[in-house]
């Protein structure tokens, strides 16, 4: 407050609207540091929450044009050559022009047949956990016969002896198992020596779900993580990643 000459206060704007900076400031007292801690915290702690927010929105978001941008590339269509036996972004592996094969995740066969037409000598035992799935898959692959059978089947416990498939492939259905570190070993009993698993999937930033881990979604995984389990279940991967690590595509040789 200001003194006139005439030992009166003079009024200001501020004092009259109550927009005086010293009316803006918490009161506490300024000696106490726990207190200036606290108050310090909490100015801090707003933008971080609305921070994680935007940063979940922007994750889903992201993930939702990649699935409708990308799906194509990480299909069948796409995940190997027309010429039959090489797989774009798995180095110098080739596929067998003759193999047993187990899709898991088939959903109404699309993609089964993208796969058979590629590969007409190739067997194909097509799963879904999903009934209604395994019965839209049927009806639309019938004209393929016996060679492309359409089963329900659980990817964490499939019922298949060992060592029965040369080629297994699951695009875009490890973060709808759930459970996908043990659908992954299911994967490698049921394969035999030298076979080969196809994975392709969207992954949550390792950044996001170390920081926002209860926004993330149930099921969902990190690439730290299946980089971790391919191994740790006897594989031995070519792990290849696009979109600043958003998602993967790998053939793992048992």
């Amino acid at each position: 407050m200001r003194i006139n000459g005439e030992g009166a206060p003079a009024l200001t704007i501020g004092m009259l609207t109550g927009r005086s900076r010293e009316r803006q400031r918490p009161s506490f007292n300024c000696s106490s540091r726990r207190t200036t801690a606290r108050y310090v915290y909490s100015r801090r702690q707003r933008p971080h929450t609305i921070t994680g927010r935007v940063a979940v929105v922007l994750l889903a978001v992201a993930i939702l044009i990649a699935t409708l941008v990308l799906a194509k590339r990480l299909g069948s269509s796409s995940f190997c050559s027309p010429g039959g036996s090489s797989c774009h972004g798995c180095g110098p592996t080739r596929l067998p022009e003759r193999a047993d094969v187990l899709q898991l995740g088939c959903g109404a066969g699309g993609e089964t047949e993208g796969w058979a037409r590629r590969f007409p000598f190739w067997p194909i035992t097509a799963t879904d956990y999903d009934p209604d799935m395994v019965a839209r898959a049927g009806r639309r692959l019938a004209f393929l016969g016996e060679w492309v059978r359409i089963r329900p089947a659980d990817a964490t416990d499939l019922p298949y002896p060992d060592g029965m498939f040369d080629l297994a492939v699951a695009v875009h259905v490890w973060r709808h198992v759930g459970d996908w570190p043990a659908a992954t070993a299911e994967v490698h009993r049921v394969l035999r020596p030298g076979g080969v698993l196809l994975l392709a999937d969207f992954v949550v930033p390792t950044g996001i779900a170390r920081r926002f881990p209860r926004s993330v979604p149930p099921g969902t995984y990190t690439l730290p993580e299946v980089r971790a389990a391919l191994p740790a279940n006897g594989f031995t991967p070519d792990l290849r990643t696009g979109w600043g690590g958003l998602w993967y595509r790998v053939v793992a040789r048992r």
